[in-house]
């Protein structure tokens, strides 16, 4: 992406702040690769590049959520629980049964 001369704008700091997260392999084994253009055009492109991060996990995590609350209701029930916990007696109501 850094072929052009012209600084990176917000289109661009979109695409790289949603791509970055795909850099973490490579960062962890020791590559120095870069994540940000040091050439743009400031304000425009930090706003794409935090919104493109953003973008990125609420995908990522609203994907993994919404799995994990379908797993747990589809295990529910089959083992046939309860959604909401029975409310605990309290001691009054337990003397008189």
């Amino acid at each position: 992406m850094e072929r052009s001369a012209r600084p990176a704008g917000f289109g661009r700091g979109l695409i790289q702040g949603a791509l970055m997260p795909m850099s973490m392999p490579n960062l962890f084994v020791g590559h120095d690769i870069p994540i940000y253009a040091q050439n743009n055009t400031g304000v425009s492109y930090k706003l794409g590049y935090t919104a493109g991060v953003n973008i990125c996990g609420a995908v990522f995590f609203g994907l993994t959520y919404w799995r994990v609350s379908k797993l747990r209701s589809m295990s529910r029930r089959e083992t046939n629980e309860p959604l909401v916990e029975p409310a605990q007696q309290s001691g009054s109501e337990k003397r008189a049964a």
